[in-house]
């Protein structure tokens, strides 16, 4: 197989049965279609997840400060937020419920503490009227 690159994802399609399909579009012109069941995206973004991680980590570099905002963000429509216990005492997953399945973020259990404030502030700011902190 020729390594390719990336352009796009394009034609996304929703079929009743809960299955969905979409393009995955190389430079040069090569397409193929992809469909699959709607957890199979649950899926595929926890494989696209890691394998980020696994890169950043390749790369050696240190990690962004979350307290700063990022341009190229891809936000994702959430229905609501909970918390899980993780595979470990040491780890809790941040779920995330999408619209037909649910993400899981693993974070150490540790870090709770210090987000619980954070979110708590965060939250109270942007619900509260007037013109909100972008």
């Amino acid at each position: 197989m020729d390594d390719v690159k990336l352009q796009c994802l394009s034609n996304p399609i929703v079929f009743d049965n809960g299955t969905v399909g979409f393009s995955v579009e190389a430079e040069g012109g090569d397409s193929a279609n992809v469909f699959c069941s709607l957890t199979d995206v649950g899926d595929m973004m926890s494989f696209l997840g890691m394998l980020a991680r696994d890169a950043g980590e390749a790369r050696n570099l240190p990690q962004p400060d979350t307290g700063k905002t990022y341009n190229e963000l891809a936000p994702i429509p959430a229905q609501g937020i909970g918390f899980q216990a993780g595979q470990t005492p040491e780890t809790t997953l941040i779920v995330v419920r999408l619209s037909g399945f649910d993400m899981a973020f693993e974070v150490p259990s540790s870090e709770l503490a210090r987000l619980g404030p954070e979110l708590s502030r965060i939250g109270l700011t942007l619900s509260a009227s007037g013109p909100k902190p972008q």
